[in-house]
This record gives C-alpha cells, structure tokens and sequence, in this order.
C-alpha cells in the first residue's frame, strides 16, 4: 500500500504490508544505533505464531535504500477490534535530510494501518536518540502517559570496559557476591531445554506474584529466534541440580535479560543470581557484544536515584534492588503515547480512552502484550 511522499530535499516512499520474514529491514535495524530487536520481523514472527498480526511500514529513499520503518504489533482483543502497538520505533536513519518530515510520514501510515485494522487504541514508544519523536507524536495527535510496552528506564552494562572496571561501578555487597561467583561458587552452563527453564521460570513467578509467559510463546521465541544465536538459556546448577536460568536475548551488539527463572524449593543458593548475570556478562562481551542490559527498571526509580535520591524501603526488597546493584546510574528511555487511531471514534472514545489508560488493568494488559 503506497501512502505517499515524505517532503524535503530527498523525498521517501512509505509502503507497508504484513510483517513476514525481512531479511533487509533487519538489517537496517541492525545496523542503526537505536535498532532493537523488537523492532526486526524475527521478533514479529513470535508473535504470529501465536496469533498476533504484524505490519510493517518502511521508507525508501529516492536511491532505492531504505531510510526508516516501524513494526506494529496487533493483538486481537474483541471480534472486531483490537489493540496495536509499536516497541522502538518507528526508526529512522540520522544521516538523511528532514529526519522529522521521514518520521511523521511513518507515523502518518502506522496510524492508518491501525485503523484499517480494527485497533481502537494504538501506543507508540519510539527508541532513545530520536529528538524528534516527541513533537512528531503530538502534533500527530498522540497523547502522553500510556502503559509501557518497552521499558522506561533500565540498567545497562558497558562490555567494553574491564572486569575491574565494572565491579568499581557496583554496591558493596554485589560486588563481594560477584567476586566469590568468579571463584567458581556456582556451575552456569547454556542450555536448549525450554521446558526445564519454563519450570524455574514458573516457579519465579508464583514467588514474585507476576503472570509466568507461557510454554507456547518461549517455545514460539525459541524456534524464531535462536537460529540466528539471538536467544539463549542459561542454568545454574547445584550439584548437578538446576536451581535458576535466565532467558537473554541479543541484537546488534545488546545483550537484553528477559525473563527469570528460579526455583528456590531445588536449593536456593547464595549468588546465584549473581552467577547467571555475570555469566550472561562473559557470554556476551566473548561474542563481542558492547552492552549488556537488565530488560527494564521503575522510571520513578530511576529518576530518583538520577536526582541523587535514595530508593525507599519497599524498593530495596524489590527485583530492581538486585539490578541497582550492578550499577549504580540507571538509564531513562522514551516513555509511551497513545492515540483513538480511527478518525470517526476518535472524538468520542478519547475522553473514555484517557481515563482508562491510568487504570493497573490496562498496564497490566499492556505488560502482558509486551511479554506475549
């Protein structure tokens, strides 16, 4: 479907279809310094296959190459209707003429695809590095403050700096854990068995009280995305017994901690935690990755502790405790808006749309799009 010109000295062609396999786009994404993973249509296939729709609209500049796009997921919520959102994007090359101009072309098609798909609340949440990304949602209309669907802060690791280099970064006390870890205390080894990670991975989420993903949808990640190595399992062992994993993933140079894993009734070792992340640490920096990120943290945490602010009570004995302690200055990223896609529904379902996403359920819907 053409949707028109982008205007300026080099003018675009905006295109979009159905999200399958595309090698070039991600590519691109690849490439590009804000590119993520969930952005590439290897992702996109995870969701397909279990029952989610994918779009994806890209720009073409007057060479032929390609210059910006966005994935949209769609999820189905209702006979004819639905939910779309956009984790990352859209993206859009830095080096080309009227980067802002290419991004609301972009923006321009996405909503009308949304549309034409049934989807009566659309979020977007564009990457870090993009400036132009706030003024271009709202002028499209986008409204601030809709539930995340990518992380608004996080804590991230430098793998280009020293072993010595990082331990300086961290609290006193992961830091003691980190060094007896590196004596060889814990056994990490990598590991295909998604059914033995899914079990932890349970086993984590009635502790922690969250909603565990689904055996379909690892599998559905496992099958999509480990070909090309850009997922992994790690276990840690005790005794010979598996006590905790973690699932990671990598794109472009970023090592990204997904999911836990941890079955404390196996024998809950100390450091254990510490060992999976280090391990993922070494695992990363030998395939020559530059950063290794915890998958997300509080933005009002993290503003906090960025303002020079100590982390309340309550937040110490949160999994965000355990990732603060790997590094003490957290990174905040873009936070999400939203828009009533349709122009006919628009007038009248934004006023309810407004009071709605503030509600926990819909975050919490939100967070189970994300996650699948």
């Amino acid at each position: 479907m053409d949707a028109g010109r982008a205007r300026g000295p080099a003018p675009v062609r905006i295109t979009s279809r159905d999200a399958t396999s595309d090698p070039r786009w991600d590519a691109f994404l690849a490439a590009h310094p804000s590119g993520d993973l969930v952005q590439s249509t290897s992702w996109g296939e995870t969701k397909r296959s279990i029952g989610q729709r994918t779009r994806l609209t890209t720009a073409v500049g007057a060479d032929g190459e390609l210059v910006g796009g966005a994935l949209t997921v769609i999820a189905r919520v209702a006979p004819g209707a639905a939910v779309g959102y956009v984790a990352r994007g859209p993206v859009v090359d830095a080096a080309i003429d009227d980067r802002s101009a290419v991004f609301a072309a972009i923006l321009r098609q996405v909503v009308r695809d949304a549309a034409a798909q049934h989807c009566r609340f659309l979020i977007v949440q564009p990457p870090i590095d993009h400036p132009e990304a706030a003024a271009a949602l709202a002028q499209a209309g986008f409204a601030p403050g809709a539930p995340a669907v990518a992380p608004e802060a996080t804590i991230q690791l430098d793998l280009r700096r020293s072993d010595d280099d990082l331990l300086a970064d961290m609290s006193t006390m992961r830091r003691r854990n980190v060094r007896k870890v590196m004596r060889g205390s814990v056994v990490v080894e990598d590991s295909d068995d998604v059914e033995l990670f899914h079990r932890l991975h349970a086993a984590s989420a009635a502790r922690q009280d969250f909603e565990p993903r689904s055996l379909e949808y690892l599998r559905s990640q496992w099958t999509h995305l480990r070909p090309a190595g850009a997922v992994a399992i790690l276990v840690a062992r005790i005794d010979d017994v598996p006590v905790a994993g973690i699932w990671i993933t990598s794109f472009a140079g970023t090592t990204t901690y997904r999911l836990p894993g941890w079955d404390a009734a196996a024998g809950g070792a100390a450091n254990v935690n510490e060992a999976l992340h280090w391990a993922a640490v070494q695992r990363a920096r030998a395939a020559g990755g530059r950063v290794y990120d915890f998958g997300g943290f509080d933005r009002s945490v993290a503003s906090e502790v960025l303002a020079g602010r100590e982390p309340d009570e309550a937040f110490r004995r949160s999994p965000g405790w355990f990732k603060l302690g790997f590094c003490q200055t957290p990174v905040l990223l873009p936070p999400a808006s939203w828009i009533v896609p349709g122009r006919v529904l628009r007038p009248v379902a934004t006023p309810f749309v407004a009071r709605m996403v503030r509600s926990p359920r819909v975050r919490t819907f939100a967070g189970r799009l994300r996650n699948g």
